[in-house]
């Protein structure tokens, strides 16, 4: 029984593992948020989260931001096109307990 938790608990991790992927339609000139991560615990006192941007967009910037996010501190990441069509950019954030999540933004331009 409990060679097969384990084996459970493995395929829970390797799924949380995989990258997210998110669409995001947005018009030239303006600047669209796109993610508002933020770690909460008692008091809003677990720490800052930490973005890295792990593919830069070619039409476009991300800029990444200090934000209240539900009362405690996080950050807002924003895109801002340059150009029109498609593109991509890829953010890994990072939570004050070590945990992380990947996420490739599809932007459509329009």
């Amino acid at each position: 029984m409990l060679k097969y938790i384990y084996v459970l608990s493995a395929v829970i991790v390797a799924s949380a593992a995989h990258a997210q992927t998110k669409t995001v339609l947005v018009n030239p000139g303006q600047t669209k948020t796109i993610a508002q991560p933020h770690a909460n615990g008692a008091h809003c006192t677990t720490g800052q989260v930490k973005v890295s941007v792990t593919k830069s967009p070619k039409l476009g910037s991300i800029s990444v931001s200090d934000k209240k996010v539900k009362g405690c501190n996080g950050k807002r990441i924003s895109f801002r096109p340059t150009g029109k069509g498609k593109d991509s950019a890829t953010i890994k954030v990072t939570f004050p307990n070590g945990s992380s999540t990947t996420t490739k933004y599809k932007l459509k331009i329009k």
